[in-house]
């Protein structure tokens, strides 16, 4: 069976005033469909820059693909032409964004920002509004859809502008408008940042719904542990520019085998945890703009060794449980 996405050894390059940084440095994964994959790491690790290149939304200036390919559904996206790229993006492929502020109009009411994915949607497919879609199903359906998010008194708020709105509520509108085209694949960056912690349930439950009812993909990309333990089937452990570690979240969380994973869960804080006593990580994320040789990691790691000179190729540890480290080949 085909998978959903594969990103085979994707490298991107991003220039800048001192040179070229080497951002994504040989990306692979595969997600099929109903997985729901959470892909976690430090900031600057290139999450977002993976979820973004799925829709080939990275500006190219300044960025450069350096090789590899991200085949969604078969096609390879980094060949599309731009014409069919609009057809996959808000239809086959969602995406919810990190900043609510910079991604909905000032200009527009709420409601004509979701009617208007909602008509975009409904050209390439009739399961969304019918075979002969018009305004007021679409407005209808805009509705129904911040209902689902959370969203008081919904259908009095599409006469809105977003700056009536609160941060976590403006969230929940690009949660809605990612959903409202069914799409194949959602790639939802940070969409629980800006919300408390009852909302933010209540989205991750919205989410799995989703996922059970339509048979669709997650690429969720987050800093918290917890919302992956709790939402996701499987995660991707990202480190400068590499996955470092993949597999089922069991697998993963239980029996972590990479030290920079190791390192990521033992700073989590617990209940057992003293005060002043939780684990950090010494030194920092290397400059991408003259990256280690080999191994980015093995400059903060405790378990480094000559073999860490040359990038270390991920393996097997157990089944679907991926491993990129030396440790993980004796």
């Amino acid at each position: 069976m085909t998978a959903l996405l594969e990103i085979q050894g994707l490298y991107l390059g991003m220039q800048s005033f001192d040179g070229e940084a080497h951002v994504l440095n040989g990306i692979d994964l595969t997600i099929n469909c109903g997985e729901v994959w959470g892909v976690v790491g430090e900031t600057g690790c290139g999450k977002s820059l993976t979820g973004l290149s799925v829709s080939r939304l990275v500006p190219t200036p300044p960025a450069r693909y350096r090789g590899g390919r991200i085949l969604f559904e078969g096609q390879d996206v980094l060949a599309l032409p731009e014409g069919e790229l609009r057809k996959l993006r808000g239809r086959r492929i969602g995406m919810i964004f990190q900043d609510p502020t910079t991604n909905l109009n000032p200009s527009f009411r709420i409601g004509d920002q979701l009617v208007d994915v909602a008509l975009a949607a409904a050209r390439h497919s009739a399961d969304i509004l019918g075979p002969k879609p018009t305004r007021a199903a679409a407005r209808d359906l805009a509705a129904r859809m911040l209902d689902k998010v959370g969203i008081p008194n919904a259908a009095s708020r599409l006469d809105d502008y977003p700056h009536q709105f609160s941060g976590g509520m403006r969230q929940r509108v690009l949660i809605a408008m990612a959903l409202i085209g069914r799409p194949s694949l959602l790639i939802a960056d940070e969409p629980t940042t800006a919300l408390d912690v009852s909302v933010q349930a209540q989205v991750l439950a919205l989410l799995k719904g989703m996922v059970a009812e339509t048979g669709m993909a997650v690429m969720l990309i987050t800093h918290n542990l917890g919302v992956v333990a709790q939402s996701c089937t499987h995660v991707a452990v990202m480190y400068a520019g590499n996955i470092v570690e993949s597999g089922r979240v069991a697998q993963v969380i239980r029996r972590p085998t990479h030290p920079y994973t190791k390192a990521l869960l033992a700073a989590i804080p617990t209940r057992q945890v003293m005060r002043g006593a939780l684990q950090g990580l010494a030194g920092s994320v290397p400059d991408l703009l003259s990256p280690p040789p080999g191994c980015r990691f093995a400059p903060r790691c405790a378990h480094a060794r000559a073999e860490c000179a040359v990038l270390p190729e991920a393996v097997a540890v157990e089944d679907g449980h991926r491993v990129a480290c030396v440790l993980a080949h004796a």
